[in-house]
């Protein structure tokens, strides 16, 4: 039987068992129980377990700070809808980021509200309603499990490893292709999307596979007692991918005849590195024995001779120092999966560095806007509540007011109007059956058969996880529109009134889409870009500070704060973009903005290697000499830079009408430093400063590469007013 219909089988068969069981013990609220199964469902064991004591945890939260909130603010109800507010606020924070445990913040957040909707503000009330919810919740939460099993169990011991191994077989394929590039080739031949899947693998390393790591040690033991090592692997193969990104950086600056000298000594490690990660897909294949990795130097570059133009070697240097980082990192993760599959590896090789700058205690403004969109939904949903009470379904106006924002934390990339779409499709679906179907039943036998049919075709319909936002919306709709209970009863006006308190939080969702910031997919891309540029100004003028003079605390909280920002904004372009309207595209499509962000990584690589440089270089007195020419340089690109930031559409690829001139005056800026200061790199201490001077060479080529793809785009039509 294909996976996609086990999984649907084991959903359908758990809503009929949790259904018929909390029936029969005569428990109220039939929905939270099915609604546990329906939600906690993914496609693994482990990982419908973890989501389960996610949400099992969250209920808990919920219930104590649901019971608090009555308790101190029962008679004032605007101070308990501040509280509320606030807790809305720090839920949706956590949900607009990465966070392992997003669904105990979501279910805690929905929780509150939902209290607040079943206890009508009484505290007595509360108490009861929660036992029933936590009842219910362990009572779905287990028969699923028992379900997942006995039925079609799916490993996800085994999902992981196999997941793990086509990672590294990726990088696998890719990396003859860049050291060939390396070696012999001034162009790299690595094909764009293999580049791009590099990149997006950086994100699903950190996302889905630790979270699938989390569930395998859910339902395996192996995986949890050498948890240590597989999460050593995961880190190690983000270190890998990251560091065949950065070497691949220098490859436009390499000069044949410096490489040639050392090919053969290349050659060898780039064979040593090849070998190590197909052992690592042989031994997560199931491979019993395997060789360690060999002991193998990377080559030096010869020393600089007088007079020389140091950029060649410096370049040289660089890439050899990513190849060093790719070595380590290769042997490091061969001995973390042979270490977590039980072997002895021998001596344990040095650990990953640590590669993100320190946290900064400034907030990013996006998620900050993002969060702060639930509790402004919620208060205006709230004021309904209170000076509207005969609206039809008020209460659902509350409960779906918060829900809805929480979810689009998740991904709020989301179009309202889809979402609003697909859920009155699946409404409908449920009032059809609530209308048609249920009054013709007699028995649960054959009210199971419907449950079952109709949850089947929702998770077969929707099993994928991109329509995880669908199945959702199926199952919610579906299962409060039938009102399952021991004494059922059946009223149209009840589902008319669910439609129309259906369509009002959608209402209020798509006013505050203007609120603090505009969330439609044009706007938020330029406002990322602009912000993405300002970051990158600020760490362009950073770099001309007098390093004899320690920063002080808060300059260091700035530069994280702007060094994050350049990195976390990327992700978000991206994810913009793939909504963006084709009415606000460009002429030639998404293809010419792909361009500009593929640009833009190169830009947040280059300049953060340049501050690592820096500030690993410490302070040497030609910097204070070099300072002039360096302030200069980077006026150039600063120029540069505000001009793609606040007027893009001045900007035109053709060196005769400036850009190439700029460049040029950039380049020869460079040379003047080298010519009057050259003297200073001669001595091994200062090789620092001349890597620095290299890394702010390909700086200038990454900030002058974005203008082609900048100037190809039609910036009006993203600033252009729509309906």
């Amino acid at each position: 039987m294909p996976e996609r219909m086990q999984g649907a089988f084991k959903v359908a068969l758990a809503m009929v068992i949790a259904g018929w069981a909390s029936m029969a013990l005569g428990w109220s609220d039939t929905k939270w129980a099915l609604f546990s199964v329906a939600f906690c469902f993914l496609n693994t064991g482990g990982e419908t377990l973890a989501k389960g004591l996610m949400r099992l945890a969250g209920t808990v939260i919920g219930v104590v700070l649901s019971l608090t909130f009555l308790a101190l603010f029962a008679q004032d109800r605007w101070a308990y809808a501040a509280a509320v507010s606030i807790w809305l606020f720090i839920c949706g924070w956590f949900l607009s980021g990465n966070s392992r445990i997003w669904y105990t913040w979501f279910v805690g957040a929905f929780l509150v509200i939902l209290m607040t909707e079943y206890s009508q503000l009484d505290s007595r009330a509360a108490f009861d309603i929660a036992m029933v919810r936590l009842q219910q919740t362990m009572l779905g939460i287990g028969i699923y499990t028992l379900v997942e099993i006995l039925i079609f169990p799916a490993s996800t011991r085994d999902q992981f490893k196999a997941d793990l191994a086509a990672r590294i077989a990726q990088v696998g394929r890719i990396f003859p292709s860049l050291a060939d590039a390396f070696l012999s080739a001034p162009e790299d031949a690595t094909k764009p999307e293999d580049i791009r899947d590099l990149r997006q693998s950086v994100t699903q390393l950190r996302i889905m596979l630790g979270a699938r790591l989390d569930g395998a040690a859910v339902d395996s033991f192996d995986i949890l007692e050498n948890y240590g090592a597989w999460r050593d692997a995961v880190l190690e193969l983000e270190a890998l991918i990251e560091g065949l990104l950065n070497w691949r950086l220098g490859f436009a600056n390499l000069q044949q005849d410096e490489i040639q000298p050392l090919a053969a000594g290349l050659a060898a490690v780039h064979d040593e590195i090849s070998r190590r990660l197909q052992v690592a897909g042989d031994l997560l294949g199931g491979a019993a024995s395997f060789e360690p990795a060999r002991d193998i130097p990377i080559p030096s570059a010869r020393p600089r001779r007088a007079g020389e133009d140091p950029f060649a070697l410096a370049a040289l240097e660089v890439s050899l120092g990513a190849l060093a980082e790719i070595e380590r990192a290769s042997r490091a993760l061969l001995f973390a999966v042979a270490e977590g599959q039980g072997m002895a590896p021998g001596e344990r090789p040095p650990r990953r560095p640590h590669q993100e700058p320190p946290a900064s205690i400034i907030p990013d403004p996006e998620r900050l806007a993002i969060a702060l969109r639930v509790p402004v939904t919620f208060l205006c949903a709230f004021a309904i509540f209170i000076y509207f009470p005969n609206l039809p379904a008020v209460s659902t106006v509350l409960v779906l007011a918060a829900q809805m924002p929480l979810s689009i934390c998740r991904m709020p990339t989301a179009p309202v109007k889809v979402v609003a779409i697909m859920g009155m499709a699946m409404m409908l679906l449920g009032a059809g059956l609530h209308i048609f179907v249920l009054p013709h039943l007699t028995s649960y036998t054959q009210l199971a058969a419907v449950l079952f049919l109709v949850s089947f075709a929702i998770t077969y319909l929707f099993y994928e996880p991109h329509l995880a936002t669908a199945r959702t919306l199926g199952f919610g709709m579906t299962v409060i529109l039938l009102q399952l209970d021991n004494n059922q009863t059946y009223n149209f006006l009840f589902t008319a009134n669910m439609v129309v308190g259906f369509l009002v939080p959608f209402a209020l969702l798509w006013l505050t889409a203007m609120l603090p910031v505009s969330f439609r997919a044009e706007h938020a891309f330029r406002r990322l870009f602009r912000r993405y540029l300002g970051s990158f100004l600020w760490l362009l003028n950073w770099m001309t500070r007098d390093r004899g003079v320690r920063e002080s605390w808060w300059q260091r909280q700035l530069r994280n704060y702007h060094l994050r920002s350049i990195n976390a904004i990327l992700p978000w372009l991206s994810n913009w973009l793939q909504v963006i309207p084709d009415s606000m595209l460009p002429k030639e499509g998404r293809g010419r903005m792909q361009d500009l962000l593929t640009t833009m990584a190169a830009m947040s690589q280059r300049i953060t290697r340049v501050d690592m440089i820096s500030r690993s270089a410490g302070f040497h007195e030609s910097h204070a000499n070099m300072l002039p020419e360096i302030a200069q340089w980077r006026d150039e690109l600063i120029r540069i830079c505000r001009t793609l930031r606040d007027s893009p559409d001045t900007l035109t690829p053709d060196p005769q009408d400036g850009t190439g001139a700029e460049l040029a005056r950039i380049t020869a800026l460079a040379h003047e430093i080298l010519r009057r200061f050259g003297a200073q790199f001669s001595d091994d201490d200062s090789r620092d400063l001349l890597r620095e001077l290299a890394a702010l060479r390909g700086l200038t080529r990454a900030v002058t590469s974005l203008v082609p793809p900048a100037s190809g785009i039609d910036w009006t039509r993203l600033n252009d007013a729509r309906l």
